[in-house]
């Protein structure tokens, strides 16, 4: 793997345009940015395509209809450029340096996978 790695954002996004903008912006603020971030929209109806678009740094690919998370997760497998690969979900706000501790973290050439804690802040039952 090359010293600094290309690295990947991938979001699945289904219906996400209440909360996909502060995602996006997460991401693009960050200290050490993504070399890409795709967003699949999973054959949304909402707005989840024109916030998508709205940021220069994302690449948009879009279902015709819902799929499922694991289709628009391999569309964007299938689509990445990054060595490594990071998905996180249309609804998850990245802190500061999150890019950073994944990187970080593939200091071995035996480290093939990076795994971290997702802490809900919102809790909504149904």
């Amino acid at each position: 793997m090359p010293s600094k790695p290309k690295v990947t954002v991938a979001i699945p996004a289904y219906n996400a345009d209440s909360y996909l903008e502060s995602a996006l912006g997460s991401l693009v603020a960050q200290s050490a940015t993504p070399s890409e971030i795709i967003v699949v929209d999973d054959g949304s109806t909402d707005r989840t395509q024109a916030i998508a678009s709205q940021f220069t740094k994302v690449r948009l690919f879009v279902h015709s209809q819902n799929s499922g998370i694991a289709a628009a997760r391999n569309t964007a497998w299938q689509n990445a450029a990054g060595e490594i690969i990071v998905y996180l979900d249309a609804d998850v706000v990245a802190l500061p340096g999150f890019v950073e501790e994944i990187l970080a973290a593939y200091t071995a050439p035996e480290i093939a996978g990076v795994g971290g804690r997702g802490l809900e802040t919102v809790r909504e039952n149904r």
